[in-house]
């Protein structure tokens, strides 16, 4: 199985909580402890783009046999500060 999914949310506190059910949708069978991790990857991901991003805000999830890829990103241009 190949599956790729764009998820595209306002950067809003609600954006977590959707991102987990869309995850939870697209791993529909899969191993619990594998949705669990998947969840709570994305949901912390989605919630740091809505704190310290800027526009809207891109959950990409691709699936590919026994791999799966969680990765969010935000519009904003600014590079993360580094801890002094």
């Amino acid at each position: 199985m190949k599956e790729q999914l764009f998820y595209r949310s306002a950067r809003d506190e609600g954006a977590p909580k959707l991102g987990r059910a869309v995850l939870r949708g697209v791993l529909q069978g899969a191993d619990l402890a594998v949705v669990h991790d998947a969840e709570l990857l994305g949901s912390e991901l989605m919630t740091n783009a809505v704190r310290y991003g800027a526009g809207e805000v891109t959950l990409t999830i691709h699936v590919q046999e026994d791999r799966l890829n969680v990765a969010v990103s935000d519009e904003g241009t600014a590079k993360p500060a580094r801890p002094a």
